[in-house]
């Protein structure tokens, strides 16, 4: 790594209490002030915080891989993504990705989950952060135990065309980019299929 404009990184300090301006069914928008470390003085930002969640990119024993679709309601529209779900009380990011991507897909995982990092949502914004997973030699044929006001399509693409929805903007969720990409990093899924 080679620094090519220097900058003052010293942490900013807190100032006061969080305010809470909103918040529902664990999602919260407060602000808080901040010094600044070069200037000494005091801004405001406003955060966004929610549970933490889990996702998991379930793999075929053919290499095939299974994709959620649900309608968004911040996106308002259908969101394919990859399997997911918010952290309950006391659970981590494991049981939550076992947890909800039976739940979401029906899939039954073969092999044990495979973390392949955690990535927050908006580093300037939230503290909300996302566990990343693949599992390999999954089987279709479980059922689907969704929530109520959960309706969820369930879909099985290649890798390649995988990839192919991407470059068309047909997976919106970018945490879901973020999976696929570390486990083309990782070696667990297929380079080629990723490349044009």
């Amino acid at each position: 790594m080679k620094i090519l404009h220097a900058a003052n990184l010293d942490s900013w300090l807190r100032v006061g209490e969080p305010f809470n301006q909103a918040g529902k069914f664990g999602k919260k928008l407060w602000h808080q002030n901040f010094r600044d470390p070069s200037t000494d003085e005091v801004a405001e930002y406003v955060a966004y915080s929610q549970p933490h969640w889990a996702l998991t990119c379930p793999v075929l024993e053919s290499g095939d891989l299974i994709l959620v679709q649900e309608w968004k309601q911040g996106f308002e529209g259908v969101c394919t993504s990859f399997p997911a779900g918010t952290l309950e009380d006391g659970e981590g990011f494991v049981a939550t990705a076992e947890r909800e991507t039976a739940e979401e897909s029906g899939v039954i995982v073969g092999e044990k989950l495979i973390p392949l990092g955690e990535s927050f949502i908006a580093t300037r914004n939230s503290s909300t952060k996302y566990g990343m997973f693949i599992a390999l030699g999954c089987s279709l044929g479980g059922e689907q135990k969704l929530d109520q006001g959960e309706y969820i399509q369930v879909i099985r693409v290649t890798q390649k065309e995988f990839w192919e929805m991407v470059d068309r903007g047909e997976i919106p969720c970018g945490c879901s980019v973020d999976l696929a990409a570390r486990a083309v990093r990782q070696g667990y899924l297929d380079v080629q299929a990723m490349l044009r």
